[in-house]
C-alpha cells in the first residue's frame, strides 16, 4: 500500500532540510481510502466501529493492533494525532525526529483562506502559535 508519507519520504529524499509539507489533502479522504473500520471489526470489541475516524487511530495504538495490516495506516499517523476532530479536516505531513514524513491534521483555513493544489516544501526554522 502507497501511502503518501512513503511517497513524500522518496519524493523529497534529496531535500534534506525540508521540514514541512502543505497538501491539498482532507482527512476524510484518508478516513476513505484507508478506512480503519476492517481493522475495528477485526478488534472483536463492540461498537468499536462506531469511532470517530481520530478516534479510531487511537484506538489501533492503544490497544496494540498495529502489527494488524488492516490497521497499517495508524502508522503513518505522527504520535498524538490526528487530535482535532472535524475541526481539522485536512492534513500536512511534518519530518519526525527519525526523518519520516508522518501525517498531521490541521484546520484547512490554516488561518487564511490557504488550499494549494500541489505538494510544496520549505525549510521550518520557528513555528509561532
Amino acid at each position: 500500500m502507497e501511502l503518501w508519507p512513503k511517497v513524500a519520504n522518496k519524493f523529497l529524499s534529496f531535500e534534506p532540510n525540508i521540514n514541512l509539507l502543505i497538501l491539498n489533502l482532507e482527512k476524510q479522504d484518508i478516513a476513505n481510502k484507508y478506512s480503519l473500520e476492517p481493522c475495528m471489526s477485526a478488534s472483536g470489541i463492540e461498537g468499536a466501529t462506531a469511532l470517530s475516524y481520530d478516534q479510531m487511530v487511537r484506538f489501533a495504538r492503544d490497544h496494540s493492533m498495529l502489527g494488524n495490516e488492516k490497521c497499517s495506516s495508524v502508522l503513518f499517523w505522527a504520535d498524538g494525532q490526528p487530535d482535532g476532530g472535524d475541526l481539522e479536516e485536512c492534513v500536512y505531513l511534518n519530518r519526525s525526529e527519525s526523518g519520516e514524513y508522518l501525517w498531521h491534521d490541521v484546520r484547512c483555513d490554516f488561518g487564511q483562506d490557504f488550499r494549494p493544489a500541489f505538494v510544496c516544501g520549505w525549510q521550518v526554522t520557528d513555528i509561532i502559535e
